[in-house]
């Protein structure tokens, strides 16, 4: 009724520090005018209870704690409450705890069912609901919605596990909520892709919001070398101006996503006849591998054009893994992979100067340094040719050591790529056996006597050892100065034709 009165009662306040006490079942109006635990309330909360005659406090407890309180006014002709009338409104009260309890588990559960674990976004199904609500509301038209898929995040995954992957699905959930503020509804479409329903927005306000989140994502990426791989890609629809319903808006957004993904990804595109023309002709080539041997060729001319070491280096060591991958009983596919990686794992030495690749003496700490981001470097480069997006792993990860005490992320046993590894033994076989313009090569014996050493320290002990034995048994032949072969030139070539 208007002329109820509401009345709040503070956690600290003295009538819930009395029910502190588990033994003190309830409180009546004697106790509460003669205990001097009531003295220090404030004269307005006296007067409040005093204004509303309440003559019995009950309260209504959740395990152990007080929760809510029952004031109950005197009986007619003002009698007292018997001990029967308490012994029922004790009971009513635990009844009414045990009807908060019922319905926070319901809450919880409702959320459950709507959001997600991992992101705390809602889940596919809460979406698919906002989307059919939203159809129904005339106050949502024009209504527009944003598809955004992380890029590279399988390759991420795949490289560093599913747990940092996780954390950055958090991250990127944060970022889209941020940009977005308090108006719009923001979901896990599923995986890696997330979904927003942009209600009263036309497609020009979508594009320029969704811009903002995509350049969020970005900003988020831009320090970590391992991160830098990860950006996001966008499709935008709006209805009713680009798809007449909301099975069709989600089919057409779905679109525009895809021609952002084939078109370069890191952008957001809008949806337009275009686009569905475009993707209905190439998205059955969109993910396929294809061959990039010229492109990997002209990388490594550029490299032997600056540093002729580093070329012939970066062909002996495609020759080693691809007998090593061979021997491991890796399949044909997963070999070619290898040996690109190979080829390209010092790619990033095209953007280190010249006087450190070239110098005679002990680089200092600065020119090591320096040295070192020949691996970021690589990244950078390969991540812009979309087929050879595969080598990442391993070109990243070859200079990792088994025991953890590698770079860049000092990556530990098996949560190295395999691929890293194969390439961590031969790169190092290598460089030993090699001359290089600081040293004489090294024999093979001294070098074989290193990889041993290194075996569960620097090396996997298995991918090692197999290499090992493959140069000891004369499968690996190591020419003087810088010829690797197999123990036949055909033999290696028949892999390689093979694959």
């Amino acid at each position: 009724n208007p002329g109820d009165t509401i009345v709040r009662i503070s956690a600290d306040n003295p009538v819930i520090v009395w029910f502190f006490d588990p033994e003190h079942e309830y409180l009546t109006k004697t106790d509460f005018l003669n205990e001097p635990l009531f003295v220090s309330m404030w004269e307005e909360e006296r007067q409040i209870i005093s204004d509303l005659e309440i003559d019995t406090f009950v309260p209504i407890r959740r395990y152990g704690k007080t929760v809510g309180l029952v004031l109950l006014t005197p009986k007619k002709n003002n009698l007292a409450y018997t001990p029967g009338d308490m012994n029922l409104l004790l009971s009513l009260a635990s009844m009414a705890a045990i009807a908060m309890d019922n319905a926070d588990m319901h809450t919880e559960s409702d959320r459950k069912e709507r959001l997600d674990s991992l992101t705390g976004l809602g889940n596919h199904a809460s979406f698919r609901r906002a989307l059919a609500d939203k159809a129904h509301d005339p106050l949502c038209v024009p209504l527009s919605l944003a598809l955004i898929d992380m890029d590279m995040f399988k390759l991420y995954n795949d490289i560093y596990g599913h747990a940092k992957g996780d954390a950055i699905l958090k991250r990127v959930a944060n970022a889209i909520t941020t940009a977005l503020g308090d108006r719009d509804e923001a979901f896990r479409y599923g995986g890696e892709e997330f979904s927003v329903i942009l209600p009263g927005t036309d497609a020009k306000e979508a594009y320029e919001l969704t811009e903002k989140i995509r350049l969020s994502v970005r900003d988020i990426f831009t320090g970590d070398v391992s991160q830098r791989i990860l950006s996001a890609s966008i499709g935008i629809c709006t209805y009713p101006t680009g798809a007449p319903d909301m099975e069709e808006l989600l089919k057409r957004t779905d679109f525009a996503l895809y021609a952002s993904k084939a078109s370069g990804k890191n952008r957001t595109v809008v949806y337009s006849p275009g686009v569905a023309e475009m993707t209905g002709g190439e998205m059955a080539h969109y993910g396929e591998q294809s061959s990039y041997t010229t492109t990997i060729y002209a990388l490594t001319a550029a490299i032997d054009a600056k540093d002729h070491f580093t070329f012939g280096h970066s062909q002996n060591v495609a020759e080693l893994v691809t007998v090593l991958g061979a021997k491991l009983g890796m399949d044909k596919a997963y070999i070619e992979v290898l040996r690109e990686a190979a080829l390209l794992h010092d790619v990033g030495k095209i953007g280190i100067p010249e006087a450190i690749l070239a110098k005679t003496s002990r680089l200092t700490d600065r020119e090591n340094a320096l040295m070192k981001k020949h691996v970021e470097i690589s990244v950078e480069i390969i991540k812009h040719l979309p087929s050879l997006k595969y080598v990442v792993p391993a070109v990243i990860g070859h200079h990792e050591r088994w025991d953890g005490g590698g770079y860049p992320q000092g990556l530990k046993g098996e949560d190295i790529p395999e691929m890293a590894r194969c390439l961590a033994v031969a790169d190092s076989f290598d460089a030993m056996t090699s001359v290089r313009p600081y040293k004489d090569a090294m024999s093979v014996d001294y070098a074989l006597s290193q990889i041993e050493a290194g075996m569960g320290t620097q090396f996997d002990p298995r991918i090692a050892g197999a290499f090992v034995s493959l140069v000891r048994s004369g499968e690996i032949v190591v020419e003087k100065r810088n010829g690797v072969i197999p123990s036949s030139r055909s033999a290696l070539l028949s892999i390689v034709d093979s694959i």
